[in-house]
């Protein structure tokens, strides 16, 4: 039987490798670096080394670090970011939903069940992220998967009998993709020191010594080093200095006095104003403490209004700016309020459990198992996400997808 399963996980990828690449064949991303129309990809022709420094050291906007370095690379050597924007962004559409099925791939019903619904998903996705396709929201997502996937592998006991060296490869690259989908969306830092001591638990069941030094280490120089940067520097802890202006798209608060931005001056010609300023900052944490203060004072209101901000997430509209036409947008939309509710019940479950069995070994194993881990951060990316933003619903989405298609299921650690 388990034969079985191997050729038809296999066959089942080999499809959807066919259908995704028919899918995909003329899907491309903006660049991460043009967030805001701040800077211009020619602006990056001849960049050097001394000017690439000067830009990341002054960087305080919301483009993602790595990704816009890989970008700038690219632009500076080839004469374009398409390496990514075309070639990677294909490649990722694809891969992050190959992973999906592979992570559900625990019965020959689910694994069906992921593999059709990856494919209406990747289809939806297609059609929808021409609207705004900022490259990370693609990237977010198999970067997420990816480190799930090398974590489940480096503790796998038969990999571990077979080679200690190929173990700690996959340990650090598993850490490595962590600080990248970490480094790919500003609000991942909150949650990084639940994702770090998980991981923690979840290698220190291996037999092999050190284990978690290899993980941590790459998410130290990565994670650790950008951010240590931007909190002396800057005084931010997540790295972006936009989001109080997102949340009060979200969340109608009275007016806030702002200071004015003496030095939005465009940066070149046709782009827009730049917000990679000290004043820029000052506004955005303004408005971030005003809908802070909104909670506190207004907290049944905030709870109303978030839950049906959620809901309005999860309603899965497909228009915002851009509005695509599809006949299979009815389907996408149930598969998206069937995977969600399937989700948001397991969430239910796992908290519920936590308190009618609270004790410290009792949560620890919960937090090994990275089935729960998976409902727990994908939940978190749902709430912020839906509470954090508003007008681009139908993209904001896209980048939990893969993760609704994995179809986490509640590991109950007293059955263990």
């Amino acid at each position: 039987m388990k034969i079985i399963a191997k050729y038809l996980l296999i066959l089942l990828l080999l499809c959807f490798i066919f259908l995704g690449s028919y899918f995909v064949r003329s899907s491309t991303a903006t660049p991460s670096v043009t967030w805001g129309f701040i800077f211009a990809p020619e602006s990056f022709t001849h960049i050097t080394f001394v000017e690439l420094y000067s830009f990341y050291k002054e960087l305080r906007i919301p483009i993602p670090p790595v990704i816009s370095l890989s970008e700038i690379l690219c632009i500076r050597f080839t004469g374009s970011a398409q390496l990514i924007t075309k070639h990677l962004y294909r490649l990722s559409l694809i891969a992050s939903y190959l992973l999906a099925i592979i992570l559900a791939n625990k019965s020959t019903t689910r694994l069906l069940a992921s593999f059709f619904i990856s494919t209406i998903f990747l289809y939806a996705t297609v059609k929808i992220h021409p609207g705004n396709p900022q490259v990370y929201d693609i990237l977010f997502p198999l970067f997420f998967l990816m480190y799930v996937f090398l974590i489940k592998k480096s503790v796998d006991k038969e990999f571990l009998d077979k080679s200690k060296t190929g173990i700690i490869i996959l340990t650090i690259l598993s850490g490595f993709f962590l600080s990248m989908a970490e480094l790919s969306r500003p609000f991942v830092i909150f949650i990084l020191p639940l994702l770090v001591l998980s991981s923690y638990f979840i290698l220190k069941e291996s037999s092999l010594m050190n284990q978690f030094t290899f993980f941590i280490i790459p998410v130290i120089l990565l994670s650790g080093m950008w951010h240590l940067h931007l909190l002396i520097n800057y005084g931010q802890i997540s790295f972006t200095n936009h989001s109080g202006f997102n949340l009060t798209r979200a969340w109608k608060i009275p007016p806030v006095k702002l200071i004015e931005e003496i030095h939005d001056t465009p940066l070149g010609d046709g782009m827009w104003d730049n917000l990679n300023t000290e004043e820029h900052t000052i506004n955005s944490n303004l408005l971030q403490k005003a809908v802070f203060t909104y909670w506190l004072k207004n907290p049944k209101a905030s709870i109303l209004m978030a839950i049906e901000r959620i809901n309005i997430f999860l309603s899965a509209n497909t228009e915002y700016k851009y509005k695509p036409e599809s006949k299979w947008f009815g389907l996408y939309k149930l598969l998206v309020k069937i995977t969600s509710s399937l989700l948001l019940v397991n969430f239910g479950i796992l908290i519920l459990f936590i308190f009618n069995n609270f004790n410290p070994s009792q949560i620890v194993r919960s937090l090994t198992n990275t089935e729960n881990l998976m409902i727990i951060f994908a939940t978190y990316c749902i709430a912020i996400l839906s509470i954090g933003e508003s007008g681009e619903e139908p993209r904001l989405l896209i980048s939990i997808l893969p993760m609704l298609a994995t179809l986490p299921m509640f590991f109950n650690s007293l059955d263990s």
